[in-house]
Parts: structure tokens; sequence; C-alpha cells
């Protein structure tokens, strides 16, 4: 039962995991492609399973310490590395390499590509490392920028003794800026087009290409209508869990959102008409002031005024209505849902998978964090 559940705890809603997991798995069934999860928002082997349909294979992390536990501990054989290869993370990446059945990395510029070849060669890990290439869509993190810059990496690959040309990728990362479905849309058409012109530029200049890939959790939720054609894989994450922030851009709606955070009421001000809770942005994160950093499930009338590292003031929405202080009383249990899953996720350990009656089914360990 929660009430033996120190707050501020992170709660998971077991049947609403599944249901997002089983969506998205549907909808790239429909689509005719497959799907490589990225495994950061909840980083645990159970959200992963639930995410590939219990296949210990294809998935995505964003760290190499993620991948050491999902590719080495946890025993996936396909693990993409989907931020472009830094200096000093080579050593590691080699490592993993020798380990893992079919590590990869991502790429945008040649001047990496001499110092992975250098580390390879010394350690002469047989199989070549398998390397994609990231394709910037307009979200301008990383990414080249033109097929011709895309085409002389390629080649720069193709013509290495120890790096194998594995696929293109994009991300199309502004759609978390966007406020309609219909915006969402268009930036799916966005990553789609970028990717899909690239890599058939590749192959008339005589490159095979593999895997064509996209992937966000706002593009991958509503895809083109007009369908993925030419796309093999996408590359979502955040959905198995959700938030306020894609409910805000239409990717979900509040009900599918499976992440809430325990909080109780450690503190009454009737004088103030505030109420005082034990969780701060060390809890939630500190995302999303202006939406109510996610807001109350069952307290629409309940307003965060102020948050700080282990707690946060909350007041009645409109500023002036009393506050009921006999249902806000000293240890009652409200529960706030994240406006970014993945950064009111990085700060739990443990993570409590709850069944609809809230009752504890699991506890899940987030090894990475």
């Amino acid at each position: 039962m929660l009430e033996k559940v120190e707050s501020p705890a992170l709660l998971l809603v077991e049947s609403k995991m599944r249901n997002n997991a089983t969506a998205m798995l549907s909808r790239a069934k429909e689509l005719k492609v497959a799907i490589r999860p990225h495994v950061k928002t909840h980083k645990t082997l159970q959200g992963a399973l639930l995410q590939t349909g219990g296949e210990r294979e294809r998935i995505v992390v964003s760290t190499l310490a993620e991948a050491d536990i999902f590719g080495i501990e946890y025993g996936f054989s396909d693990i993409l590395y989907a931020v472009i290869v830094g200096v000093d993370k080579i050593q590691h990446i080699v490592k993993l390499h020798s380990m893992v059945d079919r590590f990869q990395v991502l790429v945008d510029n040649k001047d990496i590509l001499p110092l992975l070849e250098i580390a390879l060669e010394k350690e002469d890990c047989g199989e070549k490392l398998g390397v994609w290439i990231k394709v910037n869509c307009g979200y301008n993190r990383a990414g080249i920028t033109s097929h011709e810059e895309g085409l002389d990496l390629a080649k720069r690959i193709e013509d290495s003794d120890v790096l194998s040309f594995r696929g293109v990728y994009t991300h199309g990362g502004m759609s978390y800026h966007c406020s309609t479905r219909d915006e969402v849309e268009s930036i799916s058409v966005i990553e789609r087009d970028a990717v899909v012109s690239f890599a058939q530029h590749l192959r008339e200049n005589g490159i095979e290409v593999e895997n064509v890939a996209v992937g966000s959790t706002p593009t991958c939720s509503i895809p083109p209508s007009s369908g993925l054609d030419g796309i093999t894989e996408i590359h979502p994450g955040n959905y198995l869990l959700y938030d306020a922030m894609q409910a805000s851009i239409g990717s979900c709606e509040l009900k599918d959102i499976a992440a809430l955070v325990l909080t109780r009421v450690i503190g009454v001000y009737p004088s103030r008409n505030e109420i005082l809770i034990d969780a701060g942005w060390t809890a939630s994160s500190s995302q999303g002031s202006a939406e109510n950093y996610g807001g109350f499930v069952n307290h629409d009338e309940l307003r965060i005024i102020s948050m700080s590292q282990e707690t946060s003031v909350v007041t009645h929405k409109d500023g002036t209505t009393p506050l009921d202080f006999n249902v806000l009383s000293i240890g009652t249990n409200l529960f706030l849902r994240p406006y970014h899953s993945c950064a009111s996720v990085a700060f739990h350990k443990h993570l409590h998978v709850v069944d609809d009656a809230f009752n504890i089914v699991e506890i899940w360990d987030a090894g990475t964090h």
C-alpha cells in the first residue's frame, strides 16, 4: 500500500504503460516499420521489454552507462547509441563493441572517424563497428545538413577497414515545440522526407542503406497520414509513460499518462491559504512552470506558486478561493503529473509500479540513475 511508501516517490500505472506500449507496437505494425524504442525515459529492464514486445534486442540509448546496463547486464543484442560520438567516449565504445553483439554509434562528421579507427585497430575487435549518419531535419542540434556532405561521410565510412555503414537517422525534436496535432504531423513529414531523400541520394551513388529511421514520441504518436514509405524503423521513447507536455501537444490524452509523483501535505497555512508538499524540483523537475508543472490529478483547483529543491508551496489556482483544509490535511496524498517524464523519472532510482487501485505490484530499479 502507498502508506508504506516514503514520499516523494515515482509511481508507474501498469495498465497505462501496457496500453501505451501496445498502441505503439500496433502503430509500427500498421505502418510496416520496425520499432527501436528509446529506453532513456525509464532506464529499466521491465520497461524496455514492454516496449520491444518482450525481445532483448533493437533499442536506443542516450548514454554509455545505459548501454552497459542493457547490453552487458541485461543482454540486449542490438543497441544504437544515439548521441554523436565524443572523443572521450571512444574507449568505452570499443569496450561495448567487443561485448555487445550489435553495438552501433551515430556520427555527423569525418573528424571522429580516424580516432575510432585507431582505437578499434589497437583492440583488434574482429567485427566492424556499425556506424549510422545523423541527419539534421531542422532541429539544429546535430546532423549533416546537405546530401553531398552526407555522401562524403558515408563513402569515408564505407572505405574503412574497421567501420561499417549501417544507416541514417533523424530526430524531429522541434515537434516538442508544437501546439497542435496538425503541427506535429507536419514535422513527422519533414522527418520522413529528410532521411528518405538522403537515403535515395546515397543509393543513387552506389551506397547501400540498410536502415532509414526517424524518431520522436510526438511524431511517432502522430505519424504522417500519407504513411512512412521508405522508413525501416521508428525510435520513440517517452510514449511508454507520456506526460503533461505530450498531452498539451496532442501526442496523448491526460488519461494516458502512466507516471505520477506521489507527494504528501506536510504543512497547512490557512492564514495564507496555502499548503506545503514534500515534492520540489528534485522530485518532479522544474520544467513546465507555466503549465503548473504538470498539474495535480483530481485536484485541478491546486496551483504550485513556488518550488524549491525539496518542497513546493501550493494554493488555489485563482489565488483567492479558500482551500478545503479538511481535504488537504497533514499527510494527505497528492499526485503530481510530470510535465516531462524523462526529467521527473531521472530523479528517482526506484520506480513503484501500481495497479489501477494504486496497490504496489512491483518496484523497478532504474539502474543508471
